[in-house]
């Protein structure tokens, strides 16, 4: 027999004899082929484990070398049987001794799908490394388990809970176990919060969710306010000992609520223009602490209510007591009134009914609209009285004049002092206060009510009489302070009534004749009007410079009080070329060879500037006439002083100075000084004709009016008629040249050759037959029919002037 523990193969071994009692001995070999024993044993380790689907698990095998020698294996999965898959990590095994032993690890997992007490089997292979043939199975089984497990998903919000309401939520009930499991709902709350889960039993498949409604109820009584703890139990059907819990914190609002307690008698009364305070107990019933707000329906006219208590918190469960007070004035009426006080707290409101009985009551007044009035000597005054029954009764209410006090300068009637009147009824009456006499003193005159229901119930007033003083003041605001002549002078006037009533005031001017948009303007004591337009035309005849007038205003009521406003204003100068007008009585005149004649001639001042010049007379043919100046106030001169606007009269004499006659066309021409600037100005043309004495012709008369002397008719007769003619043509124009170039006006001289052309007293004529003096700078109008050039004499410096063309 091969011991265990011999190796695979051939084995030799000698063998020896020997004799006990000599040294014979002798010895064998024999060789001994011990054959190999290839076999193994296997031991399931993983007998108790608990497999469940879809969890993943080993299976564990002891592999023991029974046989005889050392071996070495390679493990795989040869078959599988069952819902579960399996895998080898790692095949190789490792070299055994005989006897020797390792542990191979299978991973097993069960698919999801399987259920509970299924099997699944793996047939494990071990095959001999050295020796391939070697091959040695092995099945391992095992069974699917069960787990049961509940959850109940925490929801994403909290429930808030407002008492005697009720809220639900729902909420999903998981199934983790591994097999579908039926649960029922158990609740536990506080005392208050009723909690209803659903009835029965819910189904749950395994890995998936049921959603359950959950319903809350909070009494309207409770004491609970704030967070609240709920449990929501899920027990499983098929594992007693499986359960899942979830913990909820549910918010109780606050809970508003009152009672109230009034009066026993549920009556307040009260008087009218009177004041009633009745308590009222607030018990706050509630959770949350309430601030009391009093409100009220059903409260007749002129009555309010007001809570006199100024702390009006209430904490939950306490008491205070509320003094509410009602008010009544004059137009509340008497009578029961049904009313309700509404005591409101948070969300808790309580009407609380009761009647409100206001007592009937007797009252009067006596009011006027002011408690002062003025008067005035032009008109009375006119005071309103208020004669009022403040009570509910219809009653008769009388009134006394006291003028106790009253001087003798004022009287007093009323128009009525009896008045019949229902409750609340008014009544207005005119008082009138007339002045008698003068006085300056302020005087008080009382008016009295008496009640014919109770002559106790009266009622006074006093009013101040002022005697009316009158007083104002004058505002004036130009538009412009420079007016021109034939324009305005425009601005605006202010009156204040300073006085201590109203008045009447008149406006006029003085110093210039002036419109207003408002001869009168009629002001409050106080008052300022709004302005009145004033318009003052300046005329030619105000001088330029300088001025001033008065804008006046007088009071009606006092006549004797009156104010005005200077007003200053400054004209300028209207100068233009013409300083006077030159008026003639007549455009002509006649006179015979040894007579005159007398015109009136007027000068008027054109300028607002006082003038004074002198006149002169001038023109064509002048020297056949003797002319003599005398003015109409008796003056013996041509001399002139006018004022804007004044005219003066002349008388111009004039005496024929001819007996043969002529015409004479004569000019008259006047010289003013205006603030130092000479003007000269010119009348229009007198023609006067002088017819000249008859004399015996010495000569011969012929036909068409011409005269020749006898001698020379001699000889035209002697040349002929046709030589005559001609003769008597040229004597004609010839001699009618001499007489015209005698006739010139004034100092007029014919120009004589040798005359020098560098005279410094040489002018041109301008237009209008005008000439500037060289001496004096005076404008003169050269006399009618000179032609230049000519001389003439300077009518204002008398030097001689020489006009060229």
């Amino acid at each position: 027999m091969s011991p265990g523990n011999a190796a695979a193969g051939y084995h030799g071994f000698t063998l020896f004899a020997g004799s006990a009692y000599g040294n014979i001995s002798f010895s064998t070999t024999l060789v001994v082929n011990i054959t190999a024993i290839h076999d193994l044993q296997f031991s399931d380790l993983t007998a108790n484990a608990t497999w469940l689907p879809g969890i993943e698990g080993n299976l564990s095998a002891e592999i023991t070398n029974v046989g005889s020698v050392t071996a070495a294996h390679y493990y795989s999965i040869l078959a599988t049987d069952g819902p579960c898959s399996f895998n080898i990590d790692d095949g190789n095994g490792s070299q055994l001794a005989p006897n020797g032993s390792e542990v191979l690890t299978i991973t097993a997992i069960p698919v999801t799908t399987s259920h509970l007490n299924e099997t699944c089997g793996v047939q494990i292979q071990a095959r001999n490394v050295d020796h391939p043939s070697a091959i040695h199975h092995q099945w391992l089984n095992l069974t699917i388990s069960v787990y049961w497990a509940l959850d109940i998903a925490t929801p994403s919000g909290n429930i808030s809970l407002i008492p005697g309401e009720s809220t639900s939520q729902q909420l999903a009930v998981w199934n983790l176990g591994t097999e579908d499991d039926t649960a029922w709902f158990e609740a536990t709350s506080p005392v208050g919060i009723n909690v209803t889960v659903p009835n029965g039993w819910t189904s749950i498949s395994r890995g998936q969710s049921s959603l359950i409604e959950i319903s809350y109820h909070v009494d309207t009584d409770t004491e609970l306010v704030g967070l609240q703890n709920i449990t929501i139990i899920a027990n499983s059907q098929n594992s007693p000992n499986t359960m899942a819990q979830l913990l909820l914190n549910i918010t109780v609002e606050e809970r508003d609520e009152i009672s109230v307690e009034g009066p026993s008698d549920n009556r307040i009364v009260v008087g009218i223009i009177d004041t009633s305070t009745t308590d009222f107990t607030v018990e706050n019933i509630g959770t949350s602490a309430l601030e009391i707000m009093v409100s009220s329906s059903g409260l007749p006219a002129g009555t309010a209510l007001n809570v006199s208590t100024e702390n009006r918190t209430i904490t939950a469960g306490e008491v205070k007591i509320l003094s509410i007070e009602v008010t009544t004035d004059s137009t509340t009426l008497s009578g029961n009134y049904a009313v309700s006080i509404v005591f409101q707290g948070g969300g808790s409101s309580v009407s609380y009914p009761l009647t409100l009985q206001v007592l009937p009551r007797i009252a009067i007044s006596v009011t006027s609209s002011a408690n002062w009035a003025v008067v005035g000597a032009a008109e009375p005054a006119v005071v309103s009285i208020e004669v009022a029954n403040l009570g509910d009764l219809q009653d008769t209410i009388s009134l006394q004049i006291d003028d106790s006090n009253l001087s003798s300068a004022f009287g007093v009637a009323l128009e009525s002092q009896t008045f019949t009147l229902d409750g609340g009824e008014l009544a207005t009456v005119n008082m009138t206060i007339t002045k008698i006499d003068f006085t300056n003193q302020e005087s008080p005159l009382s008016i009295i009510a008496t009640s014919s229901l109770d002559n106790t119930v009266t009622d006074k007033m006093t009013i101040t009489i002022f005697p009316h003083s009158a007083s104002l003041n004058l505002t004036a605001i130009t538009i412009s302070d420079t007016v021109a002549v034939g324009s305005s002078l425009e601005g605006t006037l202010y009156v204040t009534n300073k006085g201590n009533s109203g008045d009447t005031f008149l406006l006029s001017s003085y110093g210039l004749d002036c419109n207003f948009s408002a001869y009168s303007v009629s002001l409050a004591a106080g008052q300022t009007d709004a302005g009145v337009t004033y318009s003052c035309p300046i005329t030619s005849i105000i001088l330029s410079g300088p001025h001033a007038f008065e804008l006046l205003a007088t009071s009606q009521a006092d006549t004797g009080k009156s104010a005005s406003v200077q007003v200053t204003y400054n004209v300028p100068s209207t100068r233009v070329d013409d300083a006077v007008s030159i008026t003639l009585q007549l455009d002509t005149l006649a006179m015979n060879y040894d007579g005159g004649s007398s015109i009136t001639v007027t000068v008027t001042n054109l300028v607002n500037d006082m003038i004074s010049g002198s006149l002169s007379v001038g023109g064509t043919n002048v020297d056949l006439v003797s002319a003599t100046w005398s003015s109409q106030s008796g003056l013996n001169d041509s001399l002139y002083s006018l004022s804007p606007g004044q005219s003066a009269g002349f008388v111009l004499k004039m005496t024929s100075l001819s007996e043969q006659g002529g015409k004479v066309d004569l000019l008259i021409t006047s010289v003013s000084d205006v603030d130092g600037q000479i003007i000269v100005d010119e009348s229009s043309i007198l023609m006067i004709d002088i017819e000249g004495k008859h004399m015996p012709p010495d000569g011969l008369i012929l036909p068409f009016g011409f005269e020749v002397a006898n001698d020379t008719g001699l000889n035209i007769m002697a040349a002929g008629w046709a030589i005559a003619l001609l003769f008597l043509l040229y004597l004609r124009y010839g001699r009618k040249q001499v007489s015209d170039y005698n006739d010139d006006a004034m100092d007029s001289t014919d120009e004589v050759e040798g005359d020098s052309f560098d005279d410094p007293n040489e002018t041109m004529m301008l237009d209008g037959r005008k000439v500037v003096c060289p001496a004096c700078s005076t404008r003169c109008t050269v006399p009618r029919g000179s032609l230049p050039p000519f001389k003439f004499t300077c009518p204002s410096c008398e030097e001689k002037i020489r006009v060229t063309g």
